[in-house]
């Protein structure tokens, strides 16, 4: 079914196929699918959105802010006066998109929901809204980072089968609404352990730790210094260092020799490389340090497991 989708808009609210990207709403719920070639596009920010980018890649530009994306990758965007621009960087390609635009009706009600106290206050007033705003933490997220993510990524899948036609679109919303919610409580928790600072300040912190966090994750193979990443977090190497540690329980730097080492434990069992290859695909180059940091890490060579 994922032909049905090529250069074609397929709102799933309304069951109905557009040529181009509806005309978003506030007091409407939209489901978008669609997989075509974009030069340019623009969307208003009034309403929550949140994409998904199977294929594909571009900039995109959010309240003047500009962001590469990529494949897998999904965005997070609360309501606003600005706009969510893209651009394809005239690579010509298409996009493979799902678009989630959440009314400010559901989402002041699952604000409200979220933020309720206990059950008797939600028996109370059922129909119960919440206008203090967005719970989310805005930005590109990699979808294989978080149960959200995945949760979207599945649905995805099962757009392109019949299955998809079976589905209400008014549960699928609310189920990724209610994910990435627990997702973000699972952030807040951890921004709470950065210590000396209001609570704005920590969930700002927080937003520009998860910049460096998506940014290892993405450039694991490649040398990582953490100057670039102060510079990419917009945090000083100090600010940088107390947060992550807080957050993760480890440094920037025993955190990115952790991910590079388990991902040549995956190369090594795959038995598809050399371990001199596996050492400059992680972004080593010294095989000497690659073994020390392996050993470090596992408390055996990589040779060890290599046989």
């Amino acid at each position: 079914m994922s032909s049905f989708y090529k250069n074609n808009f397929y709102e799933h609210f309304s069951r109905k196929n557009y040529n181009s990207l509806p005309d978003f709403r506030t007091d409407k719920n939209y489901l978008v699918r669609y997989n075509t070639k974009f030069d340019y596009s623009k969307s208003s920010k009034k309403s929550l959105a949140i994409l998904y980018l199977n294929s594909g890649f571009g900039d995109l530009v959010i309240n003047g802010v500009k962001r590469k994306i990529n494949n897998e990758k999904f965005i997070l965007s609360n309501p606003s006066d600005g706009y969510i621009e893209y651009f394809d960087n005239k690579n010509n390609k298409s996009i493979d998109v799902m678009a989630f635009v959440i009314s400010h009706d559901l989402q002041n009600e699952f604000t409200f929901y979220a933020s309720a106290k206990n059950a008797n206050s939600l028996l109370d007033n059922p129909f119960g809204k919440s206008n203090d705003g967005s719970l989310l933490v805005e930005g590109i997220f990699n979808t294989h980072h978080y149960k959200s993510g995945k949760l979207i990524q599945s649905i995805f899948k099962t757009s392109n089968s019949s299955d998809f036609q079976t589905m209400c679109p008014n549960e699928i919303s609310m189920q990724v609404m209610q994910s990435i919610y627990l997702d973000q409580v699972d952030w807040y928790n951890a921004a709470i352990k950065i210590p000396k600072q209001k609570i704005s300040t920590k969930v700002e912190t927080l937003k520009r730790i998860l910049t460096a966090y998506e940014y290892i994750h993405d450039n694991i193979n490649k040398k990582i210094e953490i100057e670039e990443l102060s510079k990419i977090s917009s945090l000083s190497g100090y600010h940088l260092f107390n947060a992550f540690k807080a957050i993760y329980g480890v440094t920037p730097h025993q955190y990115i020799n952790n991910q590079k080492m388990s991902k040549a434990s995956t190369y090594i069992l795959e038995g598809k490389h050399s371990l001199t290859e596996i050492a400059i695909l992680l972004g080593f180059n010294d095989l000497t340090v690659f073994g020390k940091i392996f050993k470090k890490t596992y408390g055996y060579s990589p040779s060890r497991l290599y046989k």
